[in-house]
């Protein structure tokens, strides 16, 4: 069965990403870019205190 463009757009969320790029965008610009660890399960363990950080600041304001 053939979907309509738009029933396709809304199936598969196309065009959404700039919502994800905007989100990141406002992480970093409140955090910074880089992270201070070296070990990749501590990067990954920052990068997600740095998210839930931004969402909890942004629930609260």
């Amino acid at each position: 069965m053939d979907l309509g463009e738009e029933a396709w757009k809304e199936k598969y969320d196309y065009g959404k990403r700039w919502l994800v790029e905007s989100y990141f965008s406002a992480v970093k610009r409140s955090y910074g870019e880089s992270v201070k660890s070296r070990r990749s399960d501590m990067m990954v363990k920052e990068a997600m205190i740095k998210f839930l950080l931004y969402a909890t600041v942004r629930q609260i304001a």
